[in-house]
């Protein structure tokens, strides 16, 4: 019996396998002890290679207001596309991320001009090919992407789960942001946050990635291409609040939130020749033929006309849905340096972030 209990002993101390786990709540109170990043895996989460994943917080106790950010990184739809997505995320990827990204832009916490720097962060990390947006667990994209796990919206309703434990009834404001795939899928997944703390004034902001109408920039063959793959999430009162007016279920989305959530600010930033979201709409030509290279952006000013009439025309029907537009050919605002402070029009953009939470702002534009 003594060596049996000696070697289990020595296993334990060995491989660290006898410690017992952490609870969702100590992993929460131990970050928001130390007010520093810190990756907490959550049950259930997975990337499309069938990892595990979880969230990323730096959490403050004495904040009442949490900025919950979705990472960027392109999709999974073609034998191009995935070969650039991540297929993984876990503590490794964080830890190397934390010091670099994580301090920039809305997360720079010593910056005057941010408006969130004394507030709860939350990164939800990307990995499943889907915007943030599926609810797809077999997905065949091609030969050799298969059995693709693109459960990024049930990743975010577990997410969800998870920060409602540690949060609680507590919170009076969220802000929810996401940069290129996040900026999409804070479209698709802005009504469970909302719904998630009804007690909490909402503010919603896509960060360069617009559903755009023009059919020469975004053919319905992408829409129902991606719907296919990801099995993208719609509510279940998704067509009480749309009239079928527009084209594909996706591009109603803005006409979905603004008629659903009317007291709720939403708005987009962009770059009026974003070359990245160019280049990614560029696979819906040729009736979105397969695709075996990068295409060639759109041209610029196919780009612009539908950003244009993205505000002009849509907008004036969904009018809680506000624009700064930005006239270059860049590509996403949130995590760059000193982002509060780009000028459009003599407006800053910390202070139109902070008019689109007064539910004050107007469209900005170059």
């Amino acid at each position: 019996m003594l060596r049996y209990l000696l070697t289990i002993t020595i296993l334990c101390m060995t491989l660290l396998s006898c410690e017992k786990e952490k609870t969702l709540q100590e992993e929460f109170e131990e970050a928001a002890e130390s007010e520093k990043w810190h990756f907490i895996p959550v049950p259930g989460m997975i990337c499309r290679d069938n990892s595990n994943t979880g969230i990323g917080v730096r959490l403050k106790n004495s904040s009442n207001k949490v900025i919950i950010y979705l990472e960027g990184g392109g999709g999974c739809f073609n034998a191009v596309t995935c070969v650039a997505n991540p297929g993984s995320y876990g503590q490794i990827a964080f830890d190397s991320w934390k010091t670099v990204g994580l301090q920039l832009g809305i997360f720079d916490k010593g910056s005057v001009h941010n408006p969130f720097k004394d507030w709860n962060f939350v990164y939800i990390p990307y990995c499943t090919g889907d915007v943030h947006g599926g609810t797809s667990y077999n997905t065949y994209v091609n030969l050799v992407y298969q059995d693709q796990k693109m459960a990024g919206h049930d990743n975010i309703t577990l997410a969800l789960d998870a920060l409602k434990t540690h949060f609680g009834t507590r919170l009076d404001e969220v802000f929810l942001t996401g940069s290129s795939a996040g900026g999409y899928g804070t479209l698709i997944n802005a009504n469970q946050v909302i719904e998630a703390f009804p007690g909490a004034d909402a503010t919603v902001l896509d960060d360069s990635g617009p559903v755009l109408m023009h059919q020469n920039v975004q053919p319905d063959c992408l829409d129902d291409l991606w719907q296919g793959l990801f099995q993208v999430h719609l509510p279940s009162d998704y067509f009480d609040y749309t009239t079928g007016q527009y084209s594909t279920d996706l591009k109603s989305i803005y006409e979905y939130l603004s008629n659903k959530h009317p007291n709720v600010q939403f708005g987009l930033i962009s770059a009026l020749e974003d070359i990245v979201i160019r280049e990614f709409y560029g696979y819906g030509t040729n009736d979105c033929a397969e695709a075996t290279v990068v295409p060639a952006p759109l041209p610029a000013a196919d780009y612009k006309n539908a950003l244009l009439h993205l505000r002009d025309s849509v907008f004036s029907r969904h009018t809680n849905w506000k624009t700064f537009y930005v006239d270059d050919a860049s590509h996403t605002f949130n995590l760059l340096p000193g982002t509060m402070q780009k000028e459009v029009n003599g407006v800053q953009f910390g202070t139109w972030i902070n008019a689109l939470r007064d539910r004050t702002a107007t469209h900005v534009s170059d």
